[in-house]
């Protein structure tokens, strides 16, 4: 059920009260542009506005709370995903969410918290399918 066709049921009373009430929060989901799964299938489904990109974050980005740091900024924009450190000293994040949070979400990883030292930052577009909340996820 999309967003669209979640407000025309609830317009009319009848509607409401003979609604499959089970579709509503996947249609609120959507309409929020947080990429989820839908029906079983294996696609995602995306709004127009939203944006999904994985980020790689190299340089001294372990040991300077980066992971807390993007958690922090992350909830603030209401940007969905996770961030995690990488064996090979990076960080790595996935950020699903409206296209500017994500954008800003982006800019800030690029200077840090105050004792990271970015040497570089590499994004690219992703699926996007995660939680509807931002998470620490453990070492890989």
């Amino acid at each position: 059920m999309s967003f669209s066709s979640l407000e025309n049921e609830l317009s009319s009373r009848q509607n409401f009260q003979r609604m499959d009430w089970r579709e509503v929060p996947q249609a609120l989901t959507c309409a929020r542009g947080i990429h989820t799964l839908s029906g079983g299938n294996k696609g995602s489904v995306e709004m127009p506005d939203t944006k999904a990109v994985r980020v790689r974050i190299h340089g001294q980005v372990q040991g300077v709370f980066f992971r807390v740091w993007t958690k922090e900024h992350a909830d603030r924009l209401g940007v969905m995903g996770w961030v995690r450190n990488r064996l090979d000293g990076d960080v790595e994040a996935l950020f699903a969410g409206p296209e500017a949070a994500v954008n800003q979400l982006i800019d800030v990883c690029r200077e840090g918290p105050a004792h990271a030292m970015i040497d570089d930052v590499k994004v690219e577009d992703a699926q996007g399918i995660t939680s509807a909340s931002f998470e620490i996820k453990p070492t890989v």
